[in-house]
């Protein structure tokens, strides 16, 4: 942690109170085969990013045992997942604002039983999250990288799953991997891709086409071009600084890239009401 940036500790708050909302939330999965491609930084900034837009956010740190989104914010809540599986807290009760504005949805550090929950736990949970929907305009899941039950489940229980990768020759052989399991054991079927660290768009295209042709030849998915990162040092200024690149360098190439990300997300949005809209959550379990 930097020693310019002393750790702030986040406020709780509770999310009850919130008028209920005439249309389902965004939600969406931030995943990667790959760890270190950028897709936590790529989770908290457009949670940022739809925040500065005026939508009420909540960002679910969905590496259960290995927290990152509050070191990524510089803040120590004082309440994670631990406490809600524990029993000691509920949901409402873990929930901080971010210094964003933002609400989050922590998760704890070095909790190894955290990483696979079993079917009971989850169901709780899930019990829970239920409750949240009608909160919020959107809700992020920030995955942990790879396979396990854990980002399997989360990210089978969003409208939209992002996956993000880079133009390493593993992060795609990854990725694929996560498309193939999400498709063949949870029927999931259409996938956004952002490439991060891009040195250019077609070098980002080429990625892009290159994972679509291999999934086509093998699986039934729809993988969408969502968009590009460019390689940009200012993401790693932020990142080191503890704040969102899209607040630190608001005029820089990467939030720029980012902002044609968030609105290409925000036009996805489903506009169903909410009583009929699909109990998402729910297919964590399945």
């Amino acid at each position: 942690m930097p020693a310019s940036r002393a750790p702030r500790h986040a406020s709780q708050t509770p999310s009850g109170g919130e008028a209920k909302r005439g249309f389902a939330p965004l939600v969406v999965a931030v995943t990667s085969g790959k760890g270190g491609v950028g897709k936590t930084t790529l989770a908290v900034n457009l949670g940022v990013d739809f925040t500065a837009r005026g939508r009420k956010v909540l960002l679910v740190d969905g590496d259960l045992g290995l927290a990152n989104v509050d070191i990524m914010f510089g803040i120590r809540p004082l309440y994670t997942f631990q406490h809600l599986i524990s029993g000691e807290k509920n949901l409402e009760e873990i929930i901080v604002r971010g210094p964003s504005g933002i609400h989050i949805l922590p998760a704890s550090s070095g909790v190894s039983e955290l990483a696979n929950l079993d079917a009971d736990t989850q169901m709780r949970i899930i019990g829970q999250l239920e409750t949240l929907g009608g909160r919020y305009d959107a809700i992020l899941i920030d995955t942990a990288a790879g396979i396990s039950s854990n980002v399997m489940h989360f990210a089978a229980a969003a409208q939209f799953v992002i996956v993000v990768v880079t133009h390493e020759p593993t992060s795609l052989a990854d990725a694929y991997a996560v498309i193939k399991v999400l498709n063949q054991k949870y029927n999931v079927h259409r996938f956004q891709l952002v490439v991060n660290s891009s040195d250019s768009e077609a070098a980002a295209r080429r990625v892009y086409q290159t994972l679509s042709d291999i999934a086509d030849n093998f699986i039934d998915v729809v993988i969408d071009y969502l968009g590009a990162i460019p390689r940009d040092p200012d993401v790693i200024k932020s990142v080191g600084s503890q704040r969102p690149f899209v607040e630190m360098f608001p005029s820089g190439a990467a939030t720029r890239a980012l902002h044609g990300l968030s609105e290409a997300l925000l036009a996805k949005r489903s506009r169903v009401r909410q009583g009929d809209a699909p109990m998402l959550w729910t297919r964590i379990i399945e």
